[in-house]
């Protein structure tokens, strides 16, 4: 009886635990369940609600999704929103797609992308602070940031400020720890951003420019000045002689530091500005020699990318950095 009983029960043991697996959602559904209540909360909900929401979401998911979600927030455009993702551990350095979400900030409102931008100032300077480069990148390690972002912050930051940066960058950067694995894709715009901060500030020396000559060389540099319809691809030289016309620089370029520039980028024979029209062909160029017409052409460009000054501008000056 005992043994009839239970062959009879198997039947109804196995369709229950059919039932059961049929009736849950996998981990993926749940998974993907899960992001997309999170991105409506920081499309649509207040501040005080999303803060309530966020209890039950780590800093881990906020990062690893895709969309991250500092990156639904710039979206939105709310400064508070952002601050509020921040506060909980969203990290500027999420991946998001070919990107970090701090390399598309140029994409999202100023006000917005300016929350992000003074948190990266933040940690940039926090580097200046301490002696052992090791420790002081461990907070960065642990948001996913690595040695080659904190190049790309510093090049925005020594560049677009009123004064230099207090960061020792060789300090920081000039280490075993830093130069393992260094990636060197954006080199270029290291470097830019280092002759944009030499041109600013004659004070300052050539120090970090040599060590960014030591990882890579300087042949046939040329400097990209980019607006929405253009990119001007020129020599320093010929961007000092362009600057030279414009104030205010056209009297503060001092002598020793148009040597010290063109000893490190000396002109060719032939001297001219490569203009690409974004808009019609990244092959469609010309060649244009520096002259007065084409220094005001160069003008609004120049004024934005070599002369800004605002602490605000990381929204509109990341990507012609770090790009």
């Amino acid at each position: 009886m005992k043994r009839s009983l239970i062959l009879i029960c198997w039947p109804f043991l196995f369709s229950n635990c059919a039932f059961k697996k049929d009736s849950n959602p996998d981990a993926s559904t749940l998974r993907a369940e899960r992001q997309q209540s999170l991105q409506n909360a920081i499309t649509f909900n207040s501040q005080e609600n999303l803060k309530t929401f966020l209890k039950d979401y780590s800093a881990e998911d906020l990062n690893a999704y895709q969309p991250p979600a500092l990156e639904i927030a710039l979206k939105r455009g709310s400064p508070e929103i952002v601050q509020e993702l921040l506060s909980r551990g969203a990290s500027p350095f999420a991946q998001s797609g070919d990107l970090k979400v701090y390399e598309k900030l140029s994409s999202y409102s100023p006000m917005a992308a300016d929350v992000v931008g003074n948190r990266l100032r933040q940690y940039i300077m926090q580097l200046g602070l301490t002696q052992n480069s090791e420790s002081a990148f461990n907070e960065l390690l642990a948001l996913g940031a690595n040695c080659a972002d904190a190049m790309n912050i510093y090049a925005w930051e020594s560049s677009v400020q009123n004064i230099s940066p207090k960061l020792n960058p060789l300090q920081v950067f000039d280490t075993p720890f830093c130069l393992k694995n260094l990636d060197l894709r954006n080199h270029q715009s290291w470097v830019q951003g280092e002759i944009i901060t030499l041109i600013k500030h004659p004070e300052r020396s050539l120090f970090y420019l040599e060590f960014l000559q030591k990882l890579k060389g300087f042949q046939d540099f040329k400097l990209k000045l980019s607006n929405r319809t253009e990119t001007y691809i020129l020599s320093v030289p010929t961007l000092i002689k362009a600057l030279k016309s414009i104030e205010p620089y056209k009297d503060s370029i001092s002598d020793k530091r148009t040597n010290e520039l063109t000893n490190e980028f000396p002109p060719t024979e032939f001297e001219f500005i490569e203009v690409i029209d974004s808009r019609i062909n990244s092959l469609n160029k010309m060649h244009v020699s520096l002259n007065s017409e084409t220094v005001e052409i160069l003008k609004s460009t120049l004024s934005r990318d070599i002369m800004a000054t605002s602490e605000k501008c990381l929204s509109s000056c990341i990507l012609e950095i770090s790009n």
